[in-house]
């Protein structure tokens, strides 16, 4: 799955191409070449050497974790449109739609879709019980007032913007493998604990529901 690309520096400036997605942290989602696409930081706080080997363990668990479920990711120093130095995550392109933007509706009449993620969501809640982590699963409940649904992180896995479900097959992919021991894990401070927890309670709950 590694390239010998990883961690190394583009020979190139990149040109981004399309934007296609935006996400924290000032980040920026590009269609760059047939099947790939990149992720670009702009925020210099998260352009360091630091960060960037950081980003690539946590794929590296994560992948070893979720196995298929993942798809390949190489992890690149380069250089922005304006020449500024900047992390760059290369990705295989996934063609569908993310979680998000599915209704529970959809869910729940997508019979294929239904069997794919009980059993990414229970490798997830297996991973929980013997590593005590999780990737970044935050999506809100659909349905819920506005206000709520913008400003408060939300505890429902099968709405994140994380998983991407592909076209076709209805298969899941973790398109975002940032997932910081500090922040998702049982070791993080409560608020951020807590968190995961309701976040792995709901995927039981959909488990229950869809088996």
């Amino acid at each position: 799955m590694e390239s010998d690309e990883n961690m190394s520096a583009y020979p190139f400036r990149v040109q981004p191409g399309e934007e296609i997605a935006r996400g924290w942290s000032e980040s920026r989602v590009y269609r760059h070449e047939p099947g790939w696409v990149l992720k670009i930081t702009y925020r210099k706080s998260r352009n360091s050497k630091e960060q960037l080997a950081e980003n690539k363990a946590d794929y590296e668990f994560f992948k070893s974790r979720l196995g298929e479920y993942v798809p390949e990711t190489q992890f690149l120093i380069g250089q922005d449109e304006k020449g500024r130095r900047v992390n760059i995550v290369r990705q295989k392109e996934i063609a569908g739609r993310t979680l998000l933007s599915f209704t529970d509706e959809e869910i729940k009449e997508n019979i294929q879709l239904q069997r794919n993620l009980v059993v990414l969501f229970e490798r997830i809640i297996k991973m929980w019980e013997e590593d005590g982590r999780i990737p970044d699963l935050v999506g809100p409940r659909k349905g819920g007032r506005s206000f709520l649904t913008k400003f408060t992180p939300g505890t429902h896995p099968e709405h994140t913007p994380n998983i991407i479900v592909e076209e076709g097959t209805s298969k899941p992919y973790l398109v975002d493998t940032s997932a910081s021991v500090r922040f998702q894990s049982k070791d993080s401070p409560f608020p951020y604990l807590k968190l995961s927890e309701m976040i792995v309670a709901n995927m039981r709950r959909f488990v229950s529901k869809y088996t």
